[in-house]
């Protein structure tokens, strides 16, 4: 392939990186403001105290999980990419 194609390549799988840590750290907020949401709309107690999930927690099953596996493809886009430009760099 083309040097110019290897640059769209690790342009679009850093930037595919940068939403998948967005989207990543979405799902957990989310998480957090539904269980918050759901307590106070179907558990009605009067001295409620909330506690939510923390991030580590969120993230204990995260290998083997489809997310994961988004995540590798990307990662090895990027250092595929990267390798390449770095090897083919013009002088």
């Amino acid at each position: 392939m083309q040097r110019k194609a290897w640059k769209w390549v690790f342009g679009l799988s850093l930037a595919g990186l940068i939403l998948l840590i967005l989207f990543t750290f979405g799902l957990w907020i989310l998480m957090n403001v539904g269980s918050v949401l759901f307590r106070m709309l179907f558990i009605l107690d009067e001295d409620m105290t909330v506690h939510g999930i923390s991030l580590a927690a969120f993230l204990s099953n995260f290998v083997g999980s489809p997310l994961f596996y988004v995540y590798l493809v990307d990662g090895a886009a990027l250092l595929t990419s990267a390798a390449v430009l770095i090897g083919t760099k013009k002088r």
